[in-house]
């Protein structure tokens, strides 16, 4: 799948930030399997062949920025990010900042002003995994990513577009 989307996209750089799911091997591998924990060869960039698809790998839990725009997965948050209204404006009442979170599995979005003109954006995207998976049956998940171009230098240079997938089809979140 990773080299399909850098196939299609065609990106300058491509980073892969790990969640909570990503973690699920390493958490196997200690309880069941210790003695080959720390083995090269079955650590998850390595399963992945990262390096050889020249792909930056952000292990879970650490922040990642683009200028001032923080891209999360989500549950870097200790009470996570529920919100009455999306998980977009979840993100934006915990951190009041410019950021892009993935942990949800829905696309949202949510703008606000601040008394200085200062306008706070917040997305979260949908998900490209089985949207009724046996763990998780009703819920209200669609399938969806997000694309950010960025300008070398400029903090604040970004854009960022959010999709849904539909049918197969892509189409604006």
């Amino acid at each position: 799948m990773l080299e399909g989307i850098k196939s299609y996209l065609k990106p300058k750089r491509f980073v892969l930030k790990t969640g909570n799911h990503d973690d699920r091997l390493g958490i196997y591998l200690m309880t069941k399997a210790a003695e080959i924990f720390d083995l090269p060869q079955v650590q998850y960039q390595n399963l992945l062949e990262l390096d050889r698809l020249k792909v930056r790998y952000v292990p879970e839990g650490r922040p990642l920025t683009a200028g001032k725009l923080f891209l999360l997965h989500g549950h870097e948050f200790a009470r996570g990010i529920t919100s009455p209204v999306n998980p977009a404006r979840g993100v934006f009442l915990k951190g009041h900042d410019c950021a892009i979170v993935a942990h949800s599995h829905v696309s949202s979005s949510h703008t606000e002003t601040t008394f200085a003109g200062r306008s706070i954006s917040t997305w979260s995207v949908g998900c490209l995994c089985q949207l009724h998976p046996e763990y998780a049956r009703l819920n209200k998940w669609n399938h969806g990513f997000g694309i950010l171009r960025t300008k070398k230098g400029a903090e604040d240079a970004w854009e960022f577009s959010n999709y849904r997938i539909v049918k197969g089809k892509v189409r604006p979140a």
